[in-house]
């Protein structure tokens, strides 16, 4: 009886760990639709052609050396970059200004290849570039695209329509926002 239960038991605890760790995207992976959850990671040459759905109030680690993903659907998540990002298609927030989109790494450049409509987008990186491919990037609320104290925000190659007076908020006076 004790070898059954440990046997069950430990089938118990390998299928949970293959549960746990399923919704990382490994090297190779071309996949329609994906959802992370907290923790999980993207890396090497990846291609979701489809939504990207993001953990609410979660992690997700990008390492996508070739690839990317097409849209992207977060609610209070946090994308930590260690490589450039292309987005294909757009990025969908809640709008909800306590809940934001969160880029969390140096030196990286998200690429944007289609025009954006950002509800609550939060830059909380230092030297971050968003390249928005000559698209439009429209800001539709009040602090929608905010700079983290102390973080540089670049942002290129993009026409930007704002609909408040506050929609770009520097949250002190270390954060920069560059325009090209």
């Amino acid at each position: 009886m004790k070898k059954i239960l440990s046997v069950v038991f430990l089938l118990i605890i390998v299928a949970s760990c293959s549960f746990i760790y399923s919704a990382n995207l490994e090297n190779g992976s071309y996949e329609t639709n994906w959802t992370f959850v907290d923790g999980n990671y993207a890396r090497g040459v990846a291609v979701v052609d489809g939504a990207v759905t993001l953990p609410q109030s979660g992690n997700v680690y990008v390492n996508i050396s070739t690839g990317g993903f097409r849209n992207v659907n977060a609610n209070d998540s946090t994308i930590t970059l260690s490589n450039n990002l292309e987005i294909y298609g757009t990025i969908n927030t809640v709008e909800d200004s306590n809940s934001y989109l969160k880029f969390l790494g140096n030196n990286n450049t998200l690429l944007l290849s289609a025009n954006q409509t950002f509800s609550c987008l939060k830059s909380t990186v230092k030297n971050l570039i968003i390249d928005c491919a000559d698209n439009n990037l429209t800001l539709s609320g009040s602090k929608t695209l905010r700079v983290a104290m102390g973080s540089n925000l670049h942002l290129k190659n993009c026409t930007i329509n704002i609909y408040n007076s506050d929609a770009i908020f520097l949250e002190s006076e270390l954060s920069k926002l560059i325009l090209e």
